[in-house]
């Protein structure tokens, strides 16, 4: 992996590894790992299209190059979606526990060692926090790469205000309150937004797959019999 890392050129690293990094992976070969498939689905579609013919064998050497950057995109949507909604919970948690007497620090250890299915995702960027301050980063270089990680605009804003409250000293717990009532409105604003545009995207399925075959249903028996009176 690392000889492959090695070769490959510098812009398709500094572009691939973000994309990685938001995907969730976070290992050293990654990034090797990826390229790797890349090239092999290349040939490997190449090959296959080949035997229907050239155009076919570029479709599928396309195709095959195209899948992992698919599977990316994917896998970052459904992680980003994930930390979004396992938030506002997570603040109220993070509040309790503060309000408890813990720090901030033990409040995030405390509830990234509690992980469920819903919240694994943002609990890997706790725990990357964590690693991070303990390996000597400043903090703010710590809280800027836990806002700007995930790609996700809730978390950047979120890393901004506790880095601002632990800088200058203010209430925590209130903090985190106001940031778990902000994230539940933005929540809810972004399923009123999607609810609007659901008619939207439903239009044209039902105009090219369900329209038709209800006029087959209703308007078929009358042309046959039709057909059957005027021959």
């Amino acid at each position: 992996s690392e000889f492959i890392q090695a070769r490959l050129p510098v812009n398709l690293r500094l572009q691939l590894e973000p994309r990685l990094v938001m995907a969730g992976c976070f290992g050293k070969r990654a990034l090797a790992v990826t390229v790797g498939i890349k090239v092999l689905l290349t040939v490997v579609g190449a090959a296959f299209g080949w035997a229907f013919g050239p155009v076919w064998g570029l479709a599928g050497g396309l195709a095959g190059c195209l899948a992992p950057d698919l599977w990316l995109r994917q896998t970052t949507q459904k992680r980003q979606q994930q930390i979004i909604l396992a938030l506002p919970n997570a603040m109220d948690m993070l509040a309790i526990s503060v309000e408890a007497g813990l720090t901030l620090d033990a409040a995030l250890q405390r509830f990234s060692a509690r992980e469920s299915p819903s919240s694994r995702a943002l609990c890997q960027e706790m725990r990357l926090f964590l690693k991070d301050v303990q390996l000597g980063q400043s903090r703010a270089d710590a809280y800027a790469d836990f806002g700007r990680r995930s790609g996700v605009q809730d978390l950047r804003l979120l890393a901004a205000a506790l880095y601002q409250a632990d800088r200058w000293g203010v209430e925590m717990t209130n903090v985190m309150r106001i940031q778990a009532d902000h994230l539940r409105t933005r929540r809810l604003q972004r399923a009123e937004e999607q609810a609007m545009k659901a008619p939207i995207k439903i239009l044209m399925p039902l105009v090219f797959f369900v329209f038709p075959a209800i006029f087959v249903i209703l308007l078929g028996p009358a042309a046959m019999q039709l057909g059957r009176l005027f021959p």
